[in-house]
């Protein structure tokens, strides 16, 4: 796919489209959500709208950024601004109430930056429309060289909510291990997980907050009943499932780790979000999801 096209999804994503593209022929479709289409409109969009929807399976959609990475993207380019009165101004923008309209105020009147803010936006939203591409199978990643063991590795921050409703209950699940020192090195290279506990049959990692996350155990040791015997298929009943603002991450360092991927990304038809899984070492099964809550 060359980059024009991913420039044409992209921009078909500032019109506020909802935009479609075919997994195979890569046509694409956009039309307004019908949820918030005057009824009388309707019938202009109604062939593409009744094309995606019978051909769902055929199709991928192309997502907007949501508030939280558009609102990175704000802080990235303040980053870039040499005027330092004007960075100070920006920064203020975003850190009062309803940041963006402040930020879009500010740059709208800053006439040596506002082209500046155009092509940046501009890149970053394509970066964005690239990455769902790639994430989908539809541009092939380039190999990404294995993290140094010493050197920083991007820390995807986990959201746990521990607080019951009455007192606090804290959840600490244990998986046994056949190497624990390996494995908590192996959570460390995918998850950006510390080792707060590193001993050899035991380890407590936790994310960058410094909440506990999972514990590893050696098999065999303290006498725990499910913990004895190793010829017992591990994780049979369990599935280890991280809700992650920073999922993509996760994926971007197993590929440079070239490890195996068990299910693809796709969309999880009950949350409606994001997700894929692979195993740990160990054979643990795991699904990586974007963060969201659990609606009942």
């Amino acid at each position: 796919m060359d980059k024009q096209k991913i420039r044409d999804l992209a921009q078909h994503l500032t019109t506020g489209v909802k935009c479609y593209i075919h997994r195979k022929t890569l046509e694409v479709v956009t039309f307004p959500d019908p949820d918030e289409l005057d009824k009388e409109l309707l019938p202009m969009w109604s062939d593409d709208i009744k094309k995606v929807k019978k051909n769902r399976k055929d199709y991928i959609e192309i997502e907007n950024m949501d508030s939280r990475r558009a609102f990175r993207v704000m802080e990235d380019f303040v980053g870039t601004v040499d005027d330092a009165r004007l960075k100070v101004r920006l920064m203020d923008a975003l850190e009062r109430s309803k940041p963006f309209r402040n930020f879009r105020s500010i740059i709208d009147n800053a006439d040596d930056y506002r082209e500046e803010w155009f092509r940046f936006s501009d890149a970053k939203l394509e970066e964005w429309v690239e990455e769902q591409l790639k994430d989908h199978g539809l541009i092939e990643r380039e190999d990404e060289e294995e993290s140094d063991e010493e050197g920083s590795t991007e820390i995807p921050s986990i959201l746990l909510n521990n607080e019951a409703s009455r007192g606090s209950v804290g959840l600490d699940p244990i998986i046994a291990v056949k190497d624990v020192r390996a494995s908590a090195d192996w959570y460390r290279k995918v998850f950006g997980f510390t080792n707060a506990d590193g001993g050899d049959h035991f380890a407590v990692l936790t994310d960058n907050a410094g909440e506990v996350v999972l514990c590893l155990h050696a098999w065999e040791r303290d006498n725990h009943p499910t913990m004895k015997d190793q010829s017992i298929p591990a994780g049979n009943g369990l599935l280890l499932y991280f809700r992650m603002e920073n999922w993509r991450a996760v994926k971007r360092n197993l590929e440079g780790m070239k490890w195996k991927i068990e299910e693809r990304v796709h969309k999880n038809p009950n949350s409606h979000k994001q997700e894929f899984s692979f195993r740990d070492p160990d054979g643990y099964f795991i699904t990586v999801t974007e963060f969201h809550k659990y609606e009942g």
